[in-house]
């Protein structure tokens, strides 16, 4: 009796004990904008912005220029 071979997948990066999920992230980075000041506090409500707001896993990141507003 002949079986085909079964479906195989990459493991994507972080698929494990490892991983990071959007809410973390966010959470970091809105921790991270409350405790800095200037240019950095930006740059991090940025961030904060991109993930809770346009981020698809799906479609992965953007670049960093469109992430950043550069």
């Amino acid at each position: 009796m002949n079986q085909r071979p079964g479906k195989k997948y990459q493991a994507a990066a972080f698929d494990g004990p490892d991983r990071i999920d959007t809410r973390s992230l966010v959470n970091l980075f809105q921790q991270a904008k409350d405790e800095t000041e200037g240019d950095v506090s930006f740059y991090m409500e940025q961030l904060e912005d991109y993930f809770r707001n346009r981020y698809k896993p799906s479609k992965g990141l953007d670049s960093a220029v469109r992430v950043l507003g550069l």
